[in-house]
């Protein structure tokens, strides 16, 4: 029964779910002497602790403790039938026995001194997407969420830029000018945060643009609203590429070439009357590898009269010229037939850029006269593009250092003799560590004993590494093999459901492809980085791999792709964007944290963004299952399939599907 009480505990845990997504990037204490990190998750937990007792005065209030029929596995619309439910509970599963058999059991549970990322914090984490998921019912909480997180981005980004300029009213230890760190304290940090809300602005711009170019007249608001997001895009970008981050960058990549893609295929899908391509159409979508190509050969031509830097901006203007050429055509409704070709051979030039840029190796004496050899030598020395093509260093600065803390992970994470405690004890557990892991925060004093000696001579001789910079090393030394798959699991759950609801993935077929393709590529990648640079590249080659076969799929659905018989969809419906968006900022998670570290705002966005995704998609799964059945009574409601509580009222209720058309009212 949905009571005064209960409306009032919805109300308080949705301004608390909007209250984390504001204070996890905004806040920090200069008064504390950690500043950052601790303080931020310190709020955290007791908000997620909070309204943990705000939602318990609910379930109490409605009397849904009296049945529990919604917890009975044999009941088909039970909670563990909902995607992500089953993947989230086995890794709090993992997280929890971890953390009974680890080394440090306490700073386990409660966290470290240094970054407070405990199971503690993890469960705060999966408490905050459970409430979301129950609270986040309409489109209006849906839109209030989104802009929430845009809003946030805002004061980062500016705050970024008078720490460039120099501004900055702090006095920080480190250089924040010549890489940024905003509110995050750290370079790679701000640089993470900032990527998950490209792809959210990006789709309000989209949808801003849709309705100045097909409202018979102009509204003045939509004008406003389109111009403060394109405001807060640039000054998004400004602030990523400020921070100098190659990983975060990487991410936005993959992310925005996700996004863009599913768009325009829907694009090409709602063209009416013409399936297939003439001679001119292939000939204009070659403008994707023309203009870039022209744009690189005119930068290089040009470099010994222009100077170094000025010929990037030449090859980066032309590049930027030509994604923007797409977007006008987009708007004058030209070339939806051909424009996801033309982006696809866009992101391939450029990966091919990449990959070069990096293989390439250093002019010498005898290559001086080749100009494409001497301008990448010049150009890795210039600020901003030069840690673009120096991912693969391993001789000296960051990449070194990471390089010799992933070779002891190695040692760590392997068989080994059992960890001598300091009271003469040994690990009784040892023979588990390569499955449970040393437990949450306990890298610190479990690397100790396979500590590179070189590491020394490049960092503090008094420092001992507390992460590997990379998701998937330590997900084995924090929680072991189960861990890592635990979160293999929610991840590729969340990209393939992200991608059914999308109408990415239609069948089964493009279900196991999608697997393999995730899987397989993986593997034969990390197999073969680990053969040509040793073992210790596993932690990055197995989600380059990951990423190059969710690459892959994508072409293979452009390719394929067609429309359902009968399919009414408005690529430009503000769910069907916002859907998208989520899945591209999640993905710029994946690849992100894999260079980095994952943090407290990221977690969240993350979490909250498979909230958000799963009630748009949830409800548009049901209603194309009620738009199948004859004309008959509404079906009942699926708070069921999104909630404990099944009498709750139905999830997502005023959400429309996300291939149905929008009214200009209903959107931000």
């Amino acid at each position: 029964m949905d009571s005064k009480l209960s409306r009032w505990c919805d109300t308080v845990i949705e301004i608390g779910c909007l209250i984390a997504l504001l204070a996890a990037p905004l806040f920090f204490n200069i008064h504390s002497d950690r500043v950052f990190e601790p303080d931020k998750l310190t709020l955290l937990r007791s908000l997620a602790l909070f309204l943990s007792c705000v939602w318990l005065v609910k379930f109490v209030d409605q009397g849904h403790w009296r049945s529990w029929e919604w917890a009975r596995w044999q009941n088909p619309r039970a909670i563990w039938h909902t995607p992500f439910v089953l993947p989230v509970v086995a890794l709090a599963v993992v997280y929890l026995l971890s953390t009974l058999f680890s080394v440090t059991p306490r700073v386990s549970w409660a966290g470290s001194y240094q970054r407070l990322q405990g199971t503690y914090t993890t469960l705060s984490y999966l408490v905050i997407f459970a409430l979301a998921v129950q609270t986040f019912r309409t489109a209006a909480q849906i839109q209030r969420a989104v802009t929430a997180v845009i809003i946030a981005t805002i004061p980062v980004a500016l705050y970024g830029m008078l720490q460039r300029f120099g501004l900055d009213p702090l006095p920080w230890g480190g250089n924040v000018q010549t890489r940024i760190a905003g509110h995050m304290g750290n370079a790679i940090f701000i640089a993470a945060y900032l990527i998950m809300g490209v792809p959210l602005t990006l789709g309000r711009i989209i949808n801003s643009f849709w309705h100045i170019l097909s409202d018979e007249e102009l509204n003045p608001a939509d004008i406003i609203r389109s111009s403060i997001y394109i405001f807060v895009f640039a000054i998004q970008l400004i602030a990523i590429w400020w921070s100098g981050s190659r990983g975060p960058q990487l991410g936005l990549g993959v992310g925005l070439f996700a996004f863009v893609l599913i768009f325009l295929v829907a694009l090409r899908n709602s063209v009416q009357g013409k399936t297939g391509y003439s001679g001119r159409d292939l000939a204009l979508s070659a403008l994707g590898t023309v203009l870039p190509l022209a744009s690189f050969g005119a930068a290089v031509a040009m470099r010994s009269s222009v100077g170094d830097s000025s010929s990037v901006l030449i090859f980066g203007g032309g590049v930027a010229l030509t994604v923007l050429l797409l977007f006008i055509l987009v708007a004058v409704r030209r070339g939806w037939l051909w424009l996801w070709l033309s982006w696809i051979q866009v992101v391939l030039v450029m990966g091919a850029f990449l990959l070069a840029f990096n293989f390439v190796p250093p002019a010498t004496e005898a290559a001086t006269a080749n100009p494409i050899t001497a301008t990448f030598d010049a150009w890795r020395g210039v600020q901003g593009i030069g840690r673009l093509g120096r991912m693969l260093e391993a001789d000296g600065g960051t990449g070194r250092v990471r390089v010799l803390i992933w070779e002891g992970t190695v040692n760590l994470v392997l068989p080994h003799e059992p960890l001598d405690f300091p009271d003469g004890s040994q690990d009784t557990w040892n023979f588990l560590r390569p499955f449970i892991g040393y437990g949450p925060e306990a890298m610190y004093v479990a690397y100790n004993s396979f500590y590179p000696p070189e590491l020394a001579s490049l960092e503090a001789r008094n420092a001992s590494p507390d992460r590997s910079h990379n998701e998937t090393w330590d997900a084995l030394v924090i929680t072991g093999l189960f861990g890592f798959l635990a979160w293999q699991w929610l991840y590729l759950t969340m990209f393939y459901h992200g991608f059914r609801w999308l109408g990415v993935a239609q069948s089964k077929f493009d279900r196991n492809l999608l697997v393999g393709l995730w899987v397989g590529v993986g593997a034969a990648v990390a197999i073969a980085f680990s053969l040509w640079r040793g073992p210790a590249y596993i932690g990055v080659s197995w989600p380059l791999g990951n990423i190059i076969g969710l690459i892959a799929y994508l072409i293979y659905y452009a390719i394929t792709a067609k429309p359902a018989q009968g399919e009414q969809n408005n690529p430009f419906s503000a769910e069907r964007l916002l859907l998208i968006a989520l899945l591209g900022g999640m993905i710029a998670h994946y690849v992100e944290i894999h260079f980095g570290i994952a943090i407290a705002v990221t977690r969240v966005h993350f979490f909250m963004f498979a909230a958000l995704m799963l009630v748009l998609g949830t409800q548009q799964a049901t209603a194309d299952e009620a738009a199948e059945a004859e004309p008959s009574p509404p079906r009942a409601n699926n708070a069921a399939l999104l909630s404990l509580p099944p009498a709750l009222p139905q999830a997502g209720a005023h959400l429309r599907p996300c291939g149905a058309s929008s009214s200009p009212s209903s959107l931000p």
